[in-house]
């Protein structure tokens, strides 16, 4: 019925590229109302696959993160009802901050653990991007240096960049030469009170097992190995989570597996956190743990 609906309604038109958009808030109430709209969707949608063969349906839903309860549930039910899964008719893409709590991440692990789902991790800006979105914002060319700088303390992501370039234009420590605009050579890198207040948020959730892993990689300072932290008494953490998580990313180019912070802010915003007592106890750590690791060969460790 809610497809013949659609239909009258002049939804279902024909079309190669034919595009469904559907609203994170657009469903609430009970949850038999929760059914209710996964079948008129489900319906709708093997109207349109079956009446435009050859057709690929694609269902883009954007900040899943801030999906309700019924939203998301509607969803999960749309994944287990979809027509033609694993072949071709029906696409859905979603973007979610992985880090972020909500009702999806419930969902998400289980759809996940029964094959229903893949994530696919977005990279962060390039300093080219990041060099473009900084001449939008303060409306002039913008030294090559200064974007590459930027890209390197935020990771890319696009609101770190807002953030850190807001409060470097506040606090005057942005000024303009021949080769464009850029940070002064005097200026701070303190972290914006936008970030301090995200990552404070995040940190809040972290296990304490996975708190001392970053703690530990805040005071390292460099890409470090899980048998390095180890041997400086921290277990080796459930590295896919911390990634999901955007606390840490792999390093590339290695031949054993490295892992660093994800960006320079969040290392400084760390190691902020910690007290005076709590830095000195992790650089002791630290440096026993590469005094046991590379006793007798000592030369061999002088690098780390």
């Amino acid at each position: 019925a809610a497809a013949r609906s659609a239909q009258r309604a002049g939804w279902l038109k024909g079309g190669r590229d034919s595009s469904v958009s559907v609203g994170t808030q657009s469903v609430a109430g009970t949850s038999n109302r929760t059914w209710q709209a996964a079948e008129a969707i489900q319906l709708l949608l093997q109207e349109w696959v079956e009446q435009e063969k050859g057709t690929r349906v694609w269902i883009m839903i954007e900040d899943l993160h801030w999906a309700d309860r019924e939203s998301c549930e509607t969803l999960e039910i749309l994944v287990r009802g979809m027509p033609h899964r694993g072949g071709g008719g029906l696409r859905i893409w979603a973007s979610v901050r992985t880090e972020e709590p909500g009702p999806w991440n419930a969902v998400e692990r289980v759809l996940l653990a029964e094959g229903l789902v893949e994530v696919r991790p977005i990279e962060g800006l390039s300093p080219t991007s990041v060099g473009r979105m900084l001449e939008t914002m303060l409306g002039g060319k913008v030294a090559p240096v200064y974007a590459r700088a930027v890209a390197e303390e935020t990771g890319g992501n696009p609101y770190f960049v807002e953030e850190v370039v807001r409060a470097a234009w506040e606090a005057g420590e942005v000024s303009e030469d021949p080769d464009g605009i850029r940070r002064r050579a005097d200026g701070s890198r303190t972290v914006p009170r936008g970030i301090h207040d995200l990552l404070a948020q995040k940190w809040s959730r972290l296990p304490p097992q996975d708190r001392d892993v970053i703690q530990a990689m805040a005071v390292w300072g460099r890409p470090v190995s899980g048998y390095v932290l180890e041997w400086a008494g921290v277990s080796a953490p459930p590295w896919d989570d911390l990634v999901r998580g955007g606390w840490v990313v792999p390093e590339p180019v290695r031949i054993h597996p490295y892992w660093r912070l994800r960006h320079a802010l969040l290392q400084e915003w760390v190691y902020g956190w910690m007290d005076g007592a709590a830095r000195r106890n992790w650089h002791r750590r630290i440096a026993e743990g590469l005094e046991r690791l590379y006793e007798g060969r000592e030369s061999a460790g002088l690098e780390e």
